[in-house]
């Protein structure tokens, strides 16, 4: 098969839609405390999406909450090396918030805040 522009611009755009049902399906699972649970799957996204910040930014509230605040740290500096690197951006001021938080312990901001809600896709 041949991938033409039309083709490969239907692929992003389902991969971005499948990436938001995965974030929010992420977010509801950190609300009721699974942790631990998605460490693993969130490595390993991490690691298949290296610049897409809302999923460190689970992986590292995962981390905290399941009593691993260093590796939580490790994946802020993972992510903020990658980002200055690539493109000379620093965090977002989610990350930069998160981390300082991890570092302070401050707990009320260790939590997932909500993204925008989902538009439909027509």
């Amino acid at each position: 098969m041949r991938c033409t522009p039309r083709l490969t611009a239907e692929a992003r755009r389902l991969d971005e839609l499948y990436m938001t049902s995965y974030e929010k399906s992420v977010e509801l699972d950190l609300n009721l405390g699974r942790h631990a649970e998605l460490v693993g799957g969130l490595y390993t996204l991490a690691e298949e999406y290296p610049s897409r910040e809302r999923v460190h930014e689970y992986l590292m509230v995962a981390l905290y909450n399941a009593g691993r605040p260093s590796e939580a740290l490790r994946v802020y500096s993972s992510i903020r090396n990658l980002l200055s690197e690539q493109s000379g951006l620093a965090p977002s001021h989610r990350l930069r918030s998160l981390q300082q938080a991890i570092l302070s312990r401050s707990f009320d901001v260790l939590t997932i805040r909500p993204q925008t809600p989902m538009r439909s896709i027509a």
